[in-house]
């Protein structure tokens, strides 16, 4: 079933085009990759779904609703979360507090209920708490919850962006790079989680450099360059193809 369709998807800055007419459907269940050279257009892409930059043309549509243009949060209380290329933690909170944070779309707290302590904020709270620790189990983290984030080890830092993520409970799941500056070891310990998340009923869509990681994730792979869509395929299509070739590894053939 479609989960997300993007038509003729195309951005602007000034006179430069990040985007062009790029068409994306994701289905439901599924691990997409996106691929391109630096300066491809992934990242806007992601940028312009979430509602970070409204794109010059085209549309977006999320379980068929049109999202075109929405805020950010708008986009993530429908249920699309994302991680960053940079990592974007709180370096002094706790690893728990980071992941209580990812929460507040999905909290009933009020102001009044807040200041007053009533009983249904300190059952919000319990429950928050609750959910935070079963994420950071997931990722394999719950023996740093007191740590600040600045003190993990970096491989730690991404997993745990990942359990901040998936902590607005969402639909869709978009990770930029989500294994750059890792070793091989931690590499393969977030290809591990991106499957453990499929397993939760989420679906993925990758933006990753490491060929490893795409090939040996994604299910589908879509290949920009310089904004435009070249080419999408399974990952074997996508390996043998002369128009991705070119212009992801700069060679023919």
């Amino acid at each position: 079933m479609e989960l997300l369709r993007a038509e003729g998807i195309s951005k602007d800055f000034g006179g430069v085009r990040a985007l062009h007419r790029v068409d994306v459907t994701v289905q439901e269940g599924q691990i997409l990759g996106s691929i391109g050279p630096n300066g491809s257009g992934n990242t806007t892409f992601f940028n312009v779904l979430t509602g970070i930059y409204r794109p010059t043309a085209g549309k977006f549509y999320f379980r068929g609703t049109d999202i075109t243009g929405w805020p950010p949060h708008k986009v993530a209380q429908a249920g699309v979360a994302r991680t960053f290329q940079n990592i974007r933690l709180f370096g002094n909170m706790s690893a728990l507090e980071n992941v209580l944070v990812g929460q507040h779309t999905k909290l009933k707290a009020t102001l009044v209920g807040a200041l007053a302590r009533t009983r249904g904020q300190r059952e919000d709270e319990r429950r928050a708490r609750e959910r935070a620790e079963e994420l950071l189990a997931f990722v394999g983290l719950l023996d740093k919850k007191d740590e600040f984030a600045a003190n993990l080890a970096y491989g730690e830092q991404r997993r745990l962006e990942l359990a901040r993520a998936l902590a607005a409970s969402p639909v869709l799941l978009l990770l930029d790079e989500p294994t750059a500056g890792m070793n091989p070891g931690e590499a393969a310990q977030v290809m591990d989680l991106i499957y453990k998340i499929r397993g939760l009923g989420v679906t993925v869509v990758l933006i990753e450099h490491n060929m490893q990681v795409m090939m040996g994730t994604a299910e589908w792979i879509v290949a920009l360059d310089a904004g435009t869509k070249i080419a999408e395929g399974t990952p074997k299509e996508i390996q043998y193809n002369p128009k991705v070739i070119q212009a992801y590894l700069g060679e023919e053939g």
